[in-house]
């Protein structure tokens, strides 16, 4: 269990920047402490409290302790405040670090402990110089029980706009855009070393995925939205990124930890890492598939097992990866593949993972195919008789997307036809979403586009002011859905 260190006398709080850099100060000082002297001596324990009343007064502002690396400069998030490096020796050493380990941004919760600051400084002071490889910070980290500072690596610096966004951007879509963005990147870099033939690094599969989970967490509508504005060129990583989303979003809803929804979105971002050792040709066919063709796709989960299991020492989250990676087709009735000799039922990770993937892979456009409606889609998997994935589950992620996701288009029983902005106010009714409408009763656009949620009674008391006719297909209604989420 994570212990909090005692809340600190109250002092009075100095301004906003002095706090910043008081904690960015101590952070280098309690780091060259650690590197100086032994675990237990005076001059660490006293450096690494300073380091947590610092961190608390930030927290009790209310202001984020983000410290974000762009280049040769170290900014503090929430603020914007950029450290001058050339007054602090130390400060400059602990950007050195940074880039050494190969960090873009580390971010501080609420309350974390002495014990839990000196591991992470003890970790964070080891030589960054791996035989040539990415450091493995992240896994030290979780080896030394670091839970409560977060870490986000990548072997290139975030563009300046987006480590800025990301830090200090009060707009939860644009967040939401950013931790999408930030995703698809990842995927684009793991697939890539892939189909180089290089290792797996699960720290850059781990930073990938953490954006998706806080995000999740936080404001899940925006970051379903983004899974609707469809990249058909960037399929392949728009895919693995909007599976990790729609697992976390169930997993989230069934109760799911934070440290547990963050191994399940590592697993789901991996699932399909075996196809970089399918032809391309196979893959990207247009067309049916001929039988040998088929039963090479068939091959891509043993191949992401492989790749996997060959990443680095076992894990918990290299594990956790392998075991979806393998089991994701075989279906919870064992008649998909790869075929099993024995009894077993897949994991529950497994579980999840086939249900978002099958869903999003239904719901969007292929070279062989047009997308499905996200409702007949959800009605489709949550059908035992016709599906092979967990119905129950199924009704999970309809209970957190509704029947009508967002995305979709509807039509209105007043003819109007609307985009899904959000699902409903009222769990309990699914087909009551909320709809902009953009086109009115004649099918003409509306020069203004309104948002109405179809929970809204009428005034008198009975019925719906509005409610849904059916879905539609934006090509059939003209209706350019990025247009109204973004």
């Amino acid at each position: 269990m994570k212990t909090r260190s005692p809340t600190p006398v109250r002092t009075p709080l100095p301004p906003a920047d002095a706090r910043f850099q008081t904690f960015a100060q101590r952070w280098a000082a309690a780091l060259a402490a650690v590197r100086l002297y032994p675990a237990g001596n005076p001059m660490v324990e006293t450096a690494v409290e300073r380091l947590v009343e610092a961190s608390a007064h930030l927290t009790e502002a209310g202001a984020s302790a983000v410290v974000v690396r762009q280049g040769e400069h170290l900014c503090l998030g929430g603020s914007g405040l950029e450290l001058d490096l050339g007054r602090s020796p130390g400060l400059a050493e602990l950007r050195a670090l940074l880039e050494g380990h190969r960090v873009n941004r580390i971010e501080v919760a609420e309350g974390v402990a002495a014990t839990e600051w000196q591991a992470f400084l003890e970790v964070l002071a080891r030589d960054p110089a791996v035989s040539g490889e990415t450091s493995k910070l992240a896994r030290s980290l979780e080896e030394a029980g670091v839970e409560a500072i977060e870490v986000e690596s990548g072997p290139r610096d975030l563009p300046r706009d987006l480590a800025a966004a990301g830090a200090g951007s009060g707009d939860p879509s644009a967040q939401a855009r950013l931790a999408y963005q930030e995703s698809v990147e990842g995927v684009r870099e793991i697939y890539q070393r892939a189909q180089e033939g290089r290792a797996l690094e699960p720290d850059r599969a781990t930073s990938a995925v953490r954006p998706i989970v806080k995000a999740v967490l936080q404001d899940r509508v925006s970051i379903m939205a983004m899974t609707a504005l469809r990249d058909f060129d960037e399929y392949t990583f728009t895919h693995s990124v909007n599976v990790a989303v729609f697992s976390a979003l169930i997993g989230h809803e069934i109760g799911l930890k934070r440290d547990e929804l963050q191994l399940l979105a590592m697993a789901a971002l991996l699932h399909d890492l075996g196809k970089t050792r399918i032809d391309p040709e196979v893959i990207n066919k247009e067309g049916p598939l001929s039988d040998l063709e088929f039963e090479t796709i068939q091959d891509h989960p043993m191949e992401g097992l492989l790749l996997l299991g060959s990443a680095g020492p076992p894990s918990r989250r290299l594990l956790h990866a392998m075991l979806v990676a393998y089991e994701h087709h075989m279906g919870a009735n064992l008649t998909g593949y790869p075929r099993v000799r024995r009894p077993r039922t897949p994991g529950l990770f497994t579980r999840i993972v086939a249900v978002a993937d099958s869903y999003d892979a239904l719901t969007s456009h292929r070279c062989y195919r047009p997308a499905l409606r996200p409702d007949q889609v959800l009605l489709h998997l949550a059908d035992p008789a016709v599906s092979t994935v967990d119905p129950a589950l199924v009704r999970v992620l309809i209970q957190v997307t509704g029947l009508y996701p967002v995305g979709s288009v509807v039509r209105l029983d007043t003819g109007e036809v609307g985009v899904v902005v959000a699902p409903a106010s009222d769990p309990a009714r699914i087909r009551r979403p909320v709809v902009k409408v953009v086109k009115g009763e004649g099918g003409e656009s509306v020069r203004t586009p309104f948002v109405v949620d179809l929970a809204q009674p009428r005034p008198e008391g009975r019925g719906y002011l509005r409610s849904i006719v059916r879905s539609v297909a934006p090509e059939e209604v003209g209706v350019a859905v990025s247009r109204h989420l973004e």
